[in-house]
């Protein structure tokens, strides 16, 4: 009896083990395109979604010129075709963008001296043409979004004295651009504060502003009259927080260099996905799991898709084939931004794509690149096999081990547990 209960526990063992390695998902490419207008860097800035269609925000470098413009291009998520000629300006360097109703919206900065000047603007769908522009104050803006019917654009202004930076939260009217109200915060004086990233909490219509104050994550929590009710001061996470996702039930994912972290409600940390040098830049929903786009930097420097479910536990890290170099991001000194995005089923990818490295700008050569990706699980296992069975070959893990490799790993020892314990006992009968 003793002998049979052995060898049931080690059918089980067995079993879990298949289907632990069964959660392992496989990513397929359905298009891939290229965006390379310039002689010179073509980088990402901003991407956002507007029906079957997607806008591309990004700058190019004129070697003949010796400066940036701001490019955008509309693509349609079917097939990747271009859509439109693009629109190019020479004045205003973009950094977001954001579609409500049939008008798209832009936030950026224009250069002046040595400073720069806030500028929104909005633009026709239909046209792509400018209705309004409206310039602020000092600095730059560094996201754009809706709350509430109303324009909200988060960005960063200088101190007095040049010894540090601010955030500012502006709340504008969609229609003139006029602004209605806003709200300052300087979390760090004299340090370097960067609100990067807003988003609308579907559970309790608060918006939560996320960024940096003096190199570590920073958030912000704040009502419809931008009443700020809540701050979160305690992650201890190095660099910023950068992008952020909610479900339906009010939990927000946020992610940002070297971490992933899923807060309540309420701002209430739950779980945490930490691994060093890791930069998550975007995430969307699918279906059950979140899926994230990341950077590694500086070391092994590479794209990389994730894929967790709710409780931040990684079931997929899957390496993209895009180039990026460590020498051309230094130079450039440009911001990494891939973005990810979840449409009826698929996933959109938007990278810069670097063809050539150098010292100095004029030597490198980047463009940008899109992916359209299907995530498809393999076929569950519902019995355990008679023989030993090769694990998938896994994708190398960039840095740390992840929860899903550890737990397949103790699933392995216990299998080797179970196989002594069994082969003792049978002996001793």
């Amino acid at each position: 009896m003793r002998v049979l209960a052995y060898r049931v526990m080690l059918s089980v063992v067995l079993l879990s083990a298949v289907l632990v390695v069964a959660q392992y998902h496989r990513v397929e490419v359905v298009w891939r395109k290229s965006l390379n207008p310039a002689e010179g860097p073509d980088i990402l800035i901003s991407t956002c979604l507007g029906g079957d269609r997607l806008y591309i925000v990004y700058r190019s470098y004129s070697r003949e010129r010796g400066s940036w413009t701001s490019r955008l291009e509309v693509r349609e998520l079917g097939s990747g075709a271009l859509v439109a000629e693009p629109m190019v300006w020479d004045d205003v360097l973009w950094r977001s963008c954001n579609i409500y109703g049939g008008t798209l919206y832009l936030a950026g900065y224009r250069v002046v001296g040595e400073g720069r000047v806030w500028v929104v603007a909005s633009l026709s769908l239909s046209s792509l043409q400018e209705l309004r522009r409206v310039e602020g104050v000092s600095g730059a803006p560094t996201h754009i979004t809706i709350y509430g019917g109303n324009l909200v654009v988060v960005g960063w202004c200088p101190e007095e004295g040049g010894g540090g930076e601010y955030w500012k939260v502006e709340m504008r009217d969609p229609e003139t651009l006029e602004l209605l109200n806003y709200v300052e915060s300087d979390p760090k004086p004299g340090k370097a504060d960067y609100p990067l990233f807003a988003a609308v909490n579907p559970k309790t219509e608060h918006l939560w502003v996320f960024g940096e104050a003096d190199k570590l994550w920073y958030v912000e929590i704040y009502d419809s009259s931008l009443r700020r009710v809540a701050v979160i001061d305690d992650i201890y996470l190095r660099t910023y927080a950068l992008t952020a996702v909610f479900d339906d039930e009010g939990y927000v994912y946020v992610g940002g260099g070297w971490g992933l972290v899923r807060f309540s409600w309420n701002g209430t940390r739950v779980s945490m996905y930490t691994p060093r040098y890791i930069y998550f830049t975007s995430l969307a929903l699918h279906g059950d799991y979140i899926v994230a786009a990341a950077f590694t930097y500086p070391r092994n420097v590479s794209y990389y898709l994730y894929v967790f479910d709710r409780s931040l536990n990684p079931v997929l890290i899957e390496p993209l084939d895009v180039a990026i170099s460590y020498e051309a991001v230094k130079t450039l000194a440009s911001p990494v931004l891939p973005q990810v995005y979840s449409l009826s089923g698929r996933l959109y990818l938007a990278l810069t794509e670097y063809l050539k490295s150098g010292t100095t700008v004029e030597e490198i050569d980047t463009a940008i690149t899109l992916l359209s990706l299907t995530l498809r699980k393999p076929e569950p296992a519902t019995t355990a096999p008679t023989t030993s069975t090769p694990s998938p070959t896994l994708p190398q893990v960039p840095v740390g081990y992840p929860s899903w490799l550890l737990a397949i790993a103790g699933v392995g020892l216990a299998v080797a547990l179970s196989a002594a314990i069994l082969l003792v006992r049978s002996r001793k009968s």
